[in-house]
């Protein structure tokens, strides 16, 4: 007699949420002192950076009001010491991320994936353009396109305000247009680290994966994104424990904690912050980029494999804690 007939993998219509979860946490863990190692030896110099850069100079808008209140032409901030010391952070940072973060990006996935620091490290500088430049065009769609969507809406307004309408549903298209992009480019990274495809080739192949399961995909990003921002949310908890400096390493705050009560831009609530709090606070920075960066990553590779299989292009995973090498 024959052998029994193999009976195919079932699969289901979308993705599995609570196994690819599991997967997440189970690989994350298993590859936690490689990552935590090697992310947090790179992100070290874009803390400290981002930190000189916002919170050793006052704010340039403060500066431009207390000048224009004593009757000084606030151009004059221009020619001085202060701005020409951070436009030089601000150059040394942007080159210091543009290179940190394709590495960031590829060596967590690589490491995630199974592979050691060594050959995680190797292979994404090896990818190191590929990444920088689906980087860029990831920066091209989701804010060249709004710039001139915005520019568009302006002049349109400005021949006649009966364009408001117009610019408004321009905005919404862009809301939509940047969602779709997003959820459909969001397994390009492994295309380019696992398959070693350029950063077009990458888009194209992310594309045609998520295209029959986007609403699936975007539930399982939204799904990591919020686990992603609760930890944020209680790193910077921490931080305001700490002595409520939690804001003073992010680039998206405005304030002034290192001003001192004296200063000419006016007093703040808060003392300048000894070393062992910044330190602590510096600690927690990096530790954010760290956990961010390791849930990004996996949650990239294992949608990857995932969207594959629903594909019909490999075998299911069997067991979580197997690792998820490609």
């Amino acid at each position: 007699m024959g052998g029994a007939t193999p009976v195919p993998f079932s699969r289901p219509p979308s993705m599995r949420f609570s196994f690819l979860m599991d997967s997440l946490f189970k690989s994350v863990w298993k590859a936690r002192t490689r990552l935590f190692l090697t992310l947090g030896a790179l992100a070290v110099p874009m803390v400290i950076l981002g930190a000189i850069m916002n919170r050793t100079v006052p704010p340039l808008d403060t500066q431009f009001l207390q000048d224009a209140r004593n009757g000084v032409s606030p151009l004059g901030i221009f020619s001085s010491g202060q701005f020409h010391f951070l436009l030089v952070i601000w150059a040394i940072y942007a080159v210091a991320y543009m290179v940190l973060q394709p590495l960031i990006s590829g060596a967590a996935l690589s490491m995630v994936g199974g592979k050691d620091s060594r050959q995680s490290l190797r292979l994404a500088v090896r990818r190191w353009l590929s990444l920088w430049t689906l980087g860029l065009l990831y920066v091209l769609a989701l804010v060249g396109i709004p710039a001139v969507l915005f520019i568009v809406s302006v002049v349109l307004y400005a021949i006649s305000p009966i364009f408001i309408l117009l610019g408004l549903l321009l905005g919404v298209g862009w809301i939509v247009f940047g969602v779709w992009f997003y959820i459909s480019a969001s397994v390009s990274v492994p295309a380019v680290m696992a398959e070693g495809l350029g950063p077009i080739r990458a888009l194209r192949r992310s594309f045609g994966l998520v295209s029959s399961h986007f609403w699936s995909s975007l539930g399982y990003v939204l799904l990591v994104a919020v686990v992603m921002w609760v930890i944020g949310a209680a790193l910077s908890a921490l931080g305001e424990a700490g002595g409520g400096y939690a804001g003073l390493f992010s680039l998206s705050s405005t304030s002034n904690p290192l001003q001192s009560p004296s200063s000419p831009f006016g007093p703040t609530a808060l003392p300048i912050p000894s070393v062992e709090q910044l330190a602590i606070l510096a600690v927690l920075a990096v530790l954010q980029i760290i956990i961010t960066s390791s849930l990004g990553a996996g949650r990239e590779l294992l949608q990857w494999k995932e969207l594959r299989w629903l594909h019909g292009e490999t075998v299911p995973e069997t067991d979580p804690a197997s690792g998820v090498q490609w």
